[in-house]
């Protein structure tokens, strides 16, 4: 049996991860989590739960056997069936809000990275059909049975939410074998199936890319379209060394600015380290914690300041500063302006 010391890839967040532990929790027994070095994960209260720090080998490997040992061979079909809204945060939010089919795939492909570094989705449309795509470069078998059928599963619970319930893919393909029983998925899916692609797609009619999707608040949807724009321009550009980590940690410190610049340990808790170990790590890629917070602030700065409908005490607000005059004398700093002064001459012919 594999145990996390034998796990060498490296580490990213995983959500998947946390409802596999969640799950397994509310079974009464999960014996397992221990031996792979699994950590909790908590609720945040809003139906999302805390992404786990895990390695594709090992999630691959502690879905494949919480399965066996709870005796649901379909478990990950059967939770991408029944997840609660939110557990995907901001990239869910942003996607479920765009108004029409293609912009929902054009949305998951675009903000993939506000999920993990990890996972890859694509989109394409050849002739009649259109094709959402999700892999992970160089692993043929992407994350692994369990989680390859809950994230389909998800795509198509969605879709049929959106779409309505008669939504029926043209054809489903998996990354990994076929399972022995395929009952299960013939049921839900309902379409021909094929297996051991090398990546998860999900194809459906490309007519329906254009129908008008029901948005409940417009004002809302270009908001958190905004919000993922400006997460999205803290995420550095994966290069062959890119430090995945850095990323997450980038990503978690802009998500949570709203509340205030947060603090060392907030940001250090969900990655399971002390904060000496954070300022530890940030040294090893020459930063430390407050040259970090300040970095991310002056790029969603930067993104938000070309937006003329915020106005600066909103982009003060967004930064985490509680006055406008804060932000003005960070601004200051940053650029040698005042924002004010930016905007002005911005606005000049």
């Amino acid at each position: 049996m594999l145990g996390l010391g034998t796990m060498t890839e490296q580490l990213f967040e995983s959500q998947a991860a946390s409802l596999f532990v969640m799950h397994a929790a509310r079974s009464g027994r999960d014996p397992l989590r221990t031996r792979f070095g699994i950590g909790d994960a908590e609720g945040s209260g809003s139906g999302a739960s805390r992404a786990i720090r895990i390695s594709v080998e090992t999630l691959d490997a502690y879905s494949s056997c919480l399965a066996e040992e709870l005796a649901a061979p379909n478990m990950g079909l059967e939770l991408g069936q029944a997840l609660p809204r939110g557990v995907y945060g901001l990239f869910e939010y942003v996607v479920r809000t765009a108004p029409t089919l293609r912009q929902v795939c054009e949305r998951m492909t675009r903000y993939h990275t506000l999920i993990n570094p990890v996972i890859r989705f694509a989109f394409e449309t050849s002739g009649q059909l259109a094709v959402i795509r999700h892999f992970v470069t160089g692993r043929p078998q992407a994350l692994g049975r369990q989680t390859n059928e809950l994230v389909v599963a998800t795509m198509l619970t969605w879709f049929r939410e959106l779409e309505g319930d008669a939504f029926a893919p043209i054809e489903v393909s998996f990354a990994h074998a076929a399972p022995l029983d395929l009952s299960g998925h013939q049921t839900y899916f309902r379409c021909p199936l094929r297996w051991a692609m090398g990546e998860n797609r999900l194809a459906f009619p490309a007519s329906l890319l254009e129908a008008p999707i029901p948005v409940p608040d417009g004002a809302l949807a270009q908001v958190l379209e905004r919000q993922a724009e400006a997460v999205l321009a803290t995420i550095p550009v994966p290069a062959p060394h890119a430090n995945p980590w850095l990323a997450s940690v980038r990503r978690r410190v802009a998500e949570l600015l709203t509340d205030g610049a947060p603090s060392a340990a907030l940001i250090a808790r969900p990655f399971r380290m002390s904060v000496r170990t954070l300022h530890r790590r940030l040294a090893d890629a020459g930063l430390t914690y407050h040259t970090l917070l300040d970095d991310v602030r002056r790029e969603l700065a930067d993104a938000w300041m070309k937006e003329e409908s915020r106005s600066l005490s909103e982009i003060a607000f967004m930064l985490g500063f509680s006055e406008l005059s804060s932000f003005t004398r960070a601004y200051k700093r940053w650029t040698g302006a005042p924002p004010s002064r930016s905007r002005s001459v911005a606005d000049r012919p």
